[in-house]
């Protein structure tokens, strides 16, 4: 049992009023820290402060904040100063590690010194009733100073709260987010990022919000296929008060080389950005690599937040923080590993993907299925336009289970290239015409083929493959201009060698890959070329 929501902000922030306004319109129970701690010492919260001192109130809120979330199934509102706490911030941690969701009410300082000044209000880090204005105006800075960064680094995401009219607004936004919205938290190398599936019309301000308030200027990498898009985050960054930029880039893997690389560093470097700035990657999975390298390297790390667009992105690239760019020898040999801030799939952007986008995506579906998680396979099975969402999600809760355990790639996260050893090679001699999901199948059934003809994989799982390929219109076999030395050789600088030996993804059972090392190459060439057609004439894929 957890809350369905968390509610943390300033004081005055009107958390314990939205959370009664969403109890009472959605039918949702409701609990405040404050009463929680009060009821536990038989004794107001001034009081306490005052006959007890702070250190105990503290103390008291750690164990409030355990008990609520992990006993209580509504929605909550905790104290201004609980993410103070080491031990709160875990708790709060741990909270969205299990799919919680926290919202931070981001208020107005003016708005909050109004009503930290009305006489009603007894706020015991404020003064007494004879506080002035200037007093809770300097305390609210303190406060502020020390706060912000634990508040906007345990949320999910913020709502800024400027008006008294906010309280009816934010329990609309957030009922809007819990309804249209799946998350997934991440916690790769000891950064925590969420990935948040959306079919909201918020879906740009809510992702805009985890920039944070020490961003000033923002510049969105895009594609001119995604530009028709574009309105909707441009406006939420104004909305946010935000100072925007765009930078196009040339679309899929022609937008990944060293000169768009150079490019964009040297635009930043034009528009004066600075290392509080930040960038997103609005497209595809070049794009989102791209803009995740830029931001890895410029000023030594900026904030970099990705908004993929299309499927192949939400469930593969933006997610994992890998980041990288090609050379003319082989692609992704230039990159990082960088977490990005934040990960946000806008489903609206699928509506508008060209039919050959959305196919070649399944593909690194169809590895997930594969290698860590079957129950998607049931998914496609049964619908894939019907259980998108659910596909999306546990596409990427399965990729979750190798990023967070290895996040960079020195054990089992190299199971997610399965496939990929041949696929990156077909997709450099295929001079990029072939979508990655669709090499990436191509390369899963020359594995497979090879796994087979080695007494590894079952005759039966070797014709899954083939079945789900044509199921979701994926190629089967493709005609090469280029030789099975030239694949070899482009193999060879895959990231993936090892002492100058080749390791191979392959299956032994559905869900159970394992690493096959220095494969023979002349097996190797068998099971390729039961897959591609080696020739020197025009290239055609055979569906």
């Amino acid at each position: 049992m957890q809350p369905e929501v968390v509610l943390i902000g300033m004081p005055a922030s009107g958390k314990s009023k939205v959370a009664t306004a969403y109890g009472e319109k959605y039918g949702v129970p409701v609990a405040d820290s404050d009463v929680v701690i009060s009821t536990s010492l038989s004794s107001t919260i001034e009081q306490i402060f005052k006959e007890k001192g702070e250190a105990s109130f503290r103390e008291a809120e750690v164990r409030a904040v355990e008990d609520l979330l992990h006993n209580f199934d509504g929605i909550v509102s905790l104290g201004g100063g609980s993410v103070e706490q080491k031990e709160s911030r875990q708790l709060l941690r741990e909270y969205r590690m299990n799919g919680g969701v926290v919202v931070y009410l981001d208020v107005d300082k003016q708005i909050a010194i109004e009503r930290i000044n009305r006489k009603n209000y007894t706020r015991p880090l404020f003064g007494d009733q004879n506080r002035t204005v200037d007093d809770i105006s300097k305390h609210w800075d303190k406060l502020k100073a020390v706060r912000t960064a634990n508040l906007e680094n345990a949320c999910t995401f913020r709502i800024q709260v400027d008006s008294e009219n906010s309280i009816n607004i934010a329990r609309k936004q957030i009922r809007n987010f819990v309804k249209k919205t799946s998350v997934i938290t991440i916690n790769a190398d000891d950064d925590l990022y969420d990935v948040i599936i959306s079919k909201s019309k918020s879906v740009y301000y809510n992702a805009v919000s985890l920039l944070g308030s020490d961003v000033s200027k923002v510049a969105v990498i895009h594609t001119a296929s995604v530009k028709r898009h574009l309105i909707g985050l441009l406006d939420a960054l104004k909305l946010l008060n935000y100072n925007a930029y765009t930078i196009e880039v040339e679309d899929a893997e022609r937008g990944k080389t060293t000169t768009s690389y150079t490019t964009t560093l040297r635009k930043l470097a034009e528009l004066g950005f600075v290392r509080s700035d930040a960038i997103i990657g609005f497209g595809g999975g070049a794009v989102t690599d791209l803009s995740g390298f830029v931001a890895s390297t410029y000023m030594r790390g900026i904030k970099n937040l990705n908004i993929p667009t299309s499927l192949l992105a939400m469930v593969d690239a933006s997610v994992g923080g890998k980041t990288g760019i090609n050379l003319e020898q082989g692609k992704n040999l230039c990159g990082t590993f960088y977490s990005p801030i934040g990960v946000v799939a806008a489903m609206n952007t699928l509506y508008t993907l060209p039919a050959r986008e959305f196919t070649q995506a399944m593909g690194e579906v169809l590895k997930m299925g594969l290698i860590q998680d079957a129950k998607i396979l049931d998914l496609i099975n049964d619908d894939v336009d019907k259980n998108l969402k659910k596909i999306i999600y546990r596409t990427v809760k399965a990729k979750k289970h190798f990023v967070c355990e290895d996040f960079k790639e020195s054990g089992n996260r190299i199971f997610l290239n399965y496939g990929h050893s041949f696929a990156h090679a077909i997709e450099k001699l295929d001079d990029y015409n072939l979508r990655h999901g669709e090499a990436v199948s191509l390369g899963m059934l020359i594995a497979a083929e090879f796994a087979h003809a080695n007494g590894i994989l079952s005759k039966e799982l070797l014709q899954t493959h083939y079945n789900y390929a044509k199921l979701l219109n994926l190629p089967t076999s493709l005609e090469l201009n280029a030789s099975f030395e030239d694949m070899t050789k482009c193999m060879k600088l895959d990231k993936k060698v090892s002492k100058n030996k080749l390791q191979l993804i392959v299956l032994e059972k559905l869900q159970q890959p394992i690493i096959y090392n220095d494969p023979d190459e002349m097996q190797m060439k068998t099971a390729v070329e039961k897959v591609i057609h080696f020739q020197q004439r025009s290239r055609s894929v055979i569906f």
